[in-house]
């Protein structure tokens, strides 16, 4: 009699002392060998957990505890950062905080965001990700979840012609269930057009044309430089490779609609921005420059211009290189919006589910919303807080 425990987008391999539970290709967790040996003796075959002298299904549930506590307590080999794993058994729900699961602004338009973590270091990051992040956690959600949830919440909103981006804080590709996820978005009806966006940095062609068959639609390709060495600068990271990127971006041009999406640091990338105009207007893509805004938990090199002078600048270009970059077909949809569960300066309790992206917050949960709870120190169990921002089913709340 032996038990063999297999799950998906989960494999295991032998280490040492340990065997070590690896999710999604990125997230890992060692789990000792003597935790495991006391429910029997053990071993790896094929990927697979397997025990002897013991049935599958009471392996199973001696087994379970130990599998949550390691879906709970993952560490990123990307960010080198702790990651938590919300699935549709966790319990924990895809809306309420920004920075994971289901953003719904009341528009034709959702963002999904699957997981958190970048594998590059842009200077003007609005999110702060990447490699010299001051977040703590990170965070990566069970593709059927997402499925599942924003098939409900487009039946909800009875809309036709819903938008879809892939727009986590943090980069897509780091996401192995990317193909999966964008295959099962576009069997929703309602589902338009599905957008990735992404630094490019870790595609291929073949995981482009992947995607592509999977029913991804447009791809908007980060790229503020073209020089090398202007490229390693903007990336923050100095295995940046910006001509890979001009060649994923030249390999997208020819299949798939394709935005590429340069950040304007005035003062600082000048050049830089007018050498991707330069190169770009050769090829099938939309040109859209952006503006850099300071955020305050962003990283803010330089402060910014007004959206006057902004466009005179794009004007110049435009002249210069007899291209289009200030117009623009593209408005939101007003569509019906999740109602509200909380206003600001309610009081509610809420139950701590995960670890904050920030050392100082946690992750609470009341009704089917997350929240995130600021100066928060209690670990677990439930707390009262009090809302102090409330907008598009996105809480804010500090304890009481």
């Amino acid at each position: 009699m032996r038990a063999k425990l297999g799950y998906h987008n989960i494999t295991f391999a032998e280490q040492e002392d340990s065997i070590r539970l690896t999710l999604l290709e990125h997230f890992i967790h060692d789990i000792p060998r003597s935790t495991l040996e006391a429910i029997a003796p053990v071993h790896v075959e094929e990927g697979d957990l397997v025990f002897e002298g013991i049935s599958e299904k009471k392996a199973e549930n001696k087994f379970f505890r130990i599998l949550d506590h390691a879906l709970r307590n993952l560490y990123s080999t990307a960010t080198k950062k702790p990651v938590s794993y919300v699935h549709s058994e966790s319990g924990i729900p895809l809306m309420g905080c920004i920075a994971f699961g289901i953003v719904d602004r009341g528009t034709d338009m959702l963002e999904i965001k699957p997981l958190t973590g970048c594998n590059i270091n842009c200077i003007f990051c609005s999110v702060d990700e990447g490699i010299s992040s001051k977040k703590t956690t990170d965070i990566v959600v069970e593709a059927d979840y997402l499925i599942e949830e924003t098939r409900k919440l487009l039946e909800f909103k009875e809309h036709n012609g819903v938008d879809i981006y892939l727009n986590p804080h943090g980069d897509p590709t780091l996401y192995a269930d990317l193909v999966y996820l964008v295959k099962g978005l576009r069997t929703l009806p309602q589902v338009r057009v599905v957008t990735m966006i992404t630094n490019a940095q870790l595609l291929t062609q073949e995981k482009i044309d992947e995607l592509i068959k999977a029913g991804l639609n447009r791809i908007n390709i980060s790229i503020s430089a073209t020089d090398e060495l202007e490229g390693k600068k903007a990336a923050g990271w100095g295995q940046y490779d910006v001509k890979h990127v001009m060649n994923m971006v030249e390999y997208c041009s020819e299949r798939i609609e394709t935005f590429i999406g340069p950040v304007y640091l005035p003062g600082v990338n000048e050049q830089s921005i007018e050498d991707v105009v330069a190169w770009a207007k050769h090829l099938n893509v939309t040109i859209g420059i952006q503006n850099f805004l300071p955020y305050k938990g962003g990283r803010n090199p330089v402060k910014g211009v007004s959206m006057e002078k902004f466009f005179e600048f794009l004007k110049r270009l435009e002249e210069k290189y007899e291209v289009n970059l200030t117009s623009f077909d593209y408005e939101l949809i007003p569509t019906k919006e999740l109602p509200m569960q909380f206003k600001k300066n309610d009081v509610v309790r809420a139950e701590i589910v995960l670890p904050g992206r920030y050392a100082h917050e946690k992750i609470g949960k009341a009704g089917d919303r997350c929240i995130t709870i600021r100066n928060c120190t209690q670990e677990s169990g439930t707390l009262k807080v009090k809302i102090i921002k409330a907008k598009n089913n996105l809480f804010t709340a500090i304890p009481l």
